[in-house]
Order: C-alpha cells, then structure tokens, then sequence
C-alpha cells in the first residue's frame, strides 16, 4: 500500500483506493482511501493530503446485494424450467385427453382437481338448452340419488321473474313410487 502511496507521488497523480484491512480487534474493515498530490509553483509533489473512509457496511450491502441477484437468478431459473415442465406436461395431457368423451373429460378433470385442492367432492354444472338453470353435469364423492335431481336456476332465469327457488332438491327417499 504504501508503494502505491510513493509510486502516486512520484508520478504527482492522484489515488482512489478501496481495501480491506484487519482491524486490532480482528474484525474485517473495508477502507476508501483517496489521496491528493499537494504540488508547488514549479509542480513538484509536495505533499499528500488524504481522507480514509470506513466504507465496511457499503461492502457487506453490496455483497449481500450481489448474493441476493445470484440468489433470484437461481429462482428465475427454476421457475422457468418448471413453467416448460408444466408446459410439456399440458401438452402431454391435452394429447391424452383429447380422445375421451365430453363426460369423460369432466370426470378426469373433477378427479384431478379433487387431488390438487384435496377435496372429497367436486361438481360440474352445465347450463341448460333452455338457458334457465344449471345442472349437475358430472360429480364426484356424492350421491348418484342427489347429482341427478339437483337443478339452479341461472342468474337469467331469476330476473326473467321465474320463481326465486334457487335451488331445487329432489331427494330420493327410501319410500318409492310404486
């Protein structure tokens, strides 16, 4: 350090200078040092005047700055092979699917998303011909006496001044009609 110190005056040219030095107690400092070539009339160095900043949290900032930046590269990077995953994994299952009926599919997809949310149940409601109600399409965990009778009347239907039942049940019961 001090050769560059005398190579600076030598040369009569300024020094900027960032290091690390180990302080008396052990820890690590960072220093900025910056010294200025005082000259005379005739331009020879006479003197150097300087100023050593302790610029130890900037460092550990930027380091742990530059940490951070490899840290969300990583991230980036694993997010975008699980998105072409994902990706390759639709195209995979589109192809699968593509063949199955329209019942069939709702069936496969009320299965998978049972599996994903971890529910018991899921239903699939379809509009009617007449636009006047929703229902029960394809179910999955419930009764077969319930999703075949269940029926909601759609949003259209309600305003259209039809009754205000919104839903209708038609529970089969142990007592059948003979």
């Amino acid at each position: 350090m001090v050769n560059l110190y005398r190579e600076a005056s030598a040369a009569c040219r300024d020094q900027h200078l960032e290091y690390r030095v180990v302080a008396a107690d052990g820890r690590i400092v960072w220093l900025y040092d910056k010294v200025n070539v005082v000259r005379d009339a005739d331009g020879q160095a006479r003197q150097l005047r300087g100023l050593m900043v302790d610029i130890t949290q900037r460092k550990r900032t930027e380091e742990e700055h530059a940490n951070l930046l490899v840290r969300e590269q990583e991230a980036r990077a694993a997010a975008e092979h699980s998105a072409e995953t994902v990706r390759r994994l639709q195209a995979l299952t589109e192809s699968a699917l593509a063949n199955l009926s329209l019942n069939e599919l709702l069936r496969e997809m009320l299965s998978r998303v049972c599996e994903l949310l971890g529910a018991d149940s899921a239903t699939t409601l379809l509009l009617s011909q007449e636009k006047q109600e929703l229902t029960v399409c394809t179910t999955i965990g419930l009764s077969g006496e319930i999703e075949s009778n269940v029926r909601i009347l759609s949003v259209k239907a309600l305003r259209a001044g039809l009754p205000r039942l919104a839903l209708r049940l038609r529970l089969m019961t142990s007592r059948k009609r003979k």
